[in-house]
């Protein structure tokens, strides 16, 4: 399903006794009053303080707060999905899934899928009936592959013509625009009604995104050529974007997770090397620059990472760039150097081994990888010093003290772990730029966001009026997109639609509008964006927002603010209402939590102190309710 609706999940958990469920994932439950008492299956206790209640059919443990009805159990317990969670739930209690409808995105899928199994019975029936094929050399001896490897890896050909997919991929009903914004194929440049292969004479390569659905391909010249690329990728389309893809990562999760190790390579041939001496945890980018998403990727699987990339001057600079990145995330990282400047693929190719625990030994801590590279240099212990205290200021205090110690132990330097480093290039609120980047970070930290569900469209009234009045009018719009990562923190979606308000006014509206009245035609608006729209639509519908804007008055009248305090005063009214809305919050969890406490006979003082916290929160709460009425 790609998006659960909640009157289905609301129907799971009536029809699933959550008594039940929780018996069924092994916790051993004994009566208490009303309720069933048991040890916490998310954390370890020895007295136990997790409850089930039949007659609210909700499961919860007091000590963590973890659980909930029943689909909220089995995802936390699981580490799943809603989704996935209520798959499994249907599966175990025999309940009907609803039918999937088809949306845009699965037929885009199902053009990939098809081209895989094309690419990959092309190659099957070359290896099977043709002799002496160059691919058969290129594979069995060049390559040291096997059958099993090739299927294992969905390897395939791409025949050396410009029709034969294209026409397969017709013949099943799929139509050239379809191929086309998947860049399986391209236009002729005299005649745009004819239409070719992209990929030519070339070993194929399905590549996967992290819920393992086919998105592109990457194709390899079996014998290089000039003028053209050793590897070729299809152009990045709605569902395939290099800088957001790891090669085997959902592959070989469930490897990397068992073993709590990430091993990092750049191409794909590495990866195979290693699967072919029996290392799975392993995945490649593709030799592409690293990226945030990439280091976000990687920090939900595991974040002790050994990065074996080519050891020339190249892919050393290249290592030490992703672990900057990576211990922005307090990654562990080790470096691995090989011998004779080898990449992972020649190298075992060349040994037909790898000792990995040999390599693991020799490899340096990223830390330590730094502190002998300064020292190549001659640096200074006091330059070294000040950019080990930048290296760490991602890590807790306890490994910052190991450190320290290992530091003056192997390189007698004294490391003062209470100096702070400033870089301005850091500094997120220094341009626009840092802005961008701040508001990415904001909106893929869980730790930093919770979506205000002020209503179920996402937004309220002076958010959409804050939109519309950049939608009608560009006269105020450098400052709301100036102001718009602390306006909209609360939906960090509102942060990029302004940001693409931003870059319609500057890139699609023509220059000759320059001083009329400009602003967004909304149609074209939801035309040009489509594809981001739809990236986002599991957070947030622009459908919907767009159909609000359009029966408001304000949208319809073209009312916007005359004067700047009109637009700093309706900002400074989004801003209370915020803070009003999250001190609710919080008054309705201390409010759960108090009932929770007296019904489990908590202790007096306890009881009183959360009392107190509770009539503290409901002061504030109307001291910002004056305020907004004064707004």
């Amino acid at each position: 399903m790609d998006k659960m609706k909640e009157s289905f999940v609301a129907q799971i958990n009536e029809k699933i006794p959550i008594y039940e469920l929780v018996l069924k994932s092994g916790v051993v439950l004994k009566k208490q009053g009303k309720n069933f008492m048991g040890l916490c299956p998310f954390h370890q206790e020895k007295t136990p303080s997790f409850s089930v209640s039949k007659e609210k059919n909700i499961a919860f443990c007091m000590s963590c707060s973890k659980g909930g009805k029943p689909v909220t159990y089995w995802r936390q317990l699981k580490n799943i999905s809603t989704e996935k969670a209520v798959e499994e739930l249907c599966e175990q209690f025999h309940i009907d899934l609803p039918k999937k409808k088809k949306n845009n995105k699965d037929v885009l899928y199902d053009v990939l899928n098809a081209a895989q199994k094309y690419f990959h019975d092309s190659l099957l029936y070359i290896i099977d009936n043709i002799k002496d094929h160059p691919l058969e050399h290129y594979l069995f001896q060049e390559r040291k592959l096997t059958l099993e490897l090739i299927k294992e890896f969905g390897l395939g050909y791409a025949y050396d013509d410009f029709n034969s997919l294209k026409d397969y991929l017709l013949e099943k009903g799929f139509s050239a625009k379809t191929l086309l914004k998947l860049g399986l194929i391209k236009q002729r440049a005299n005649n745009e009604e004819e239409y070719y292969n992209f990929f030519v004479d070339r070993l194929m390569f399905p590549l996967t995104d992290e819920k393992g659905n086919i998105v592109g391909f990457s194709g390899r010249l079996i014998k290089e050529k000039e003028k053209y690329p050793k590897y070729l990728f299809n152009p990045e389309t709605a569902l395939f974007k290099k800088s957001n893809l790891l090669y085997r990562l959902y592959e070989h999760q469930e490897e990397i997770q068992a073993k709590n190790e990430i091993i990092l390579t750049e191409g794909v041939f590495d990866v195979i090397a290693f699967y072919k001496k029996g290392i799975q945890n392993v995945v490649a980018t593709l030799g592409t620059s690293f990226t945030e998403q990439h280091a976000k990727l990687l920090q939900t699987k595991s974040q002790n990472c050994l990065i074996i990339y080519d050891s020339d001057n190249a892919g050393k600079e290249a290592a030490l760039k992703i672990s900057a990145l990576l211990i922005k995330r307090n990654f562990k990282i080790k470096i691995v150097t090989l011998p004779d400047n080898l990449d992972p693929d020649q190298y075992i190719l060349q040994k037909n081994t790898i000792n990995l625990s040999s390599l693991k030994e020799k490899a340096k801590d990223f830390v330590f990888y730094n502190v002998e590279e300064w020292k190549e240099q001659n640096q200074s212990d006091e330059e070294i010093e000040s950019k080990i205290v930048a290296l760490l200021k991602y890590y807790d205090l306890e490994t910052k003290r190991y450190y320290a110690k290992e530091l003056y132990k192997t390189y007698q330097i004294s490391l003062n772990l209470a100096k702070q480093t400033y870089d301005k290039e850091n500094n997120l609120l220094n341009d626009k730029k840092g802005y961008q980047l701040l508001s990415q970070i904001i909106s893929d930290s869980d730790k930093f966001i919770h979506i205000q569900k002020m209503n179920k469209k996402q937004y309220n009234e002076t958010d959409k009026h804050i939109i519309i009045e950049i939608l009608l009018s560009d006269k105020f719009l450098p400052l709301i997109y100036e102001r718009s990562l602390i306006i909209f923190l609360k939906n960090p979606v509102l942060i990029d639609i302004v940001a693409k308000i931003k870059e319609y006014y500057e890139k699609h509206l023509p220059e000759e509008n320059i001083h009329v009245n400009r602003h967004v035609d909304l149609e074209r608006f939801a035309l040009l964006y489509e594809d981001f729209f739809q990236e986002r639509k599991a957070k947030f519908d622009f459908d919907l927002f767009k159909e609000d804007i359009e029966n408001s008055f304000l949208f319809k009248q073209k009312k916007t603010l005359p004067h700047l305090e009109d637009v700093k005063a309706l900002l400074a009214k989004k801003t209370q209402l915020d803070e009003f809305a999250d001190i609710e919050t919080e008054i309705s969890s201390l409010e759960k939590e108090l009932t929770q406490m007296i019904n489990n006979e908590a202790d007096i003082r306890q009881i009183e102190e959360k009392g107190q916290k509770l009539i503290q929160k409901k002061l504030e709460l109307h001291k910002v309710r004056e305020k907004l009425a004064k707004l």
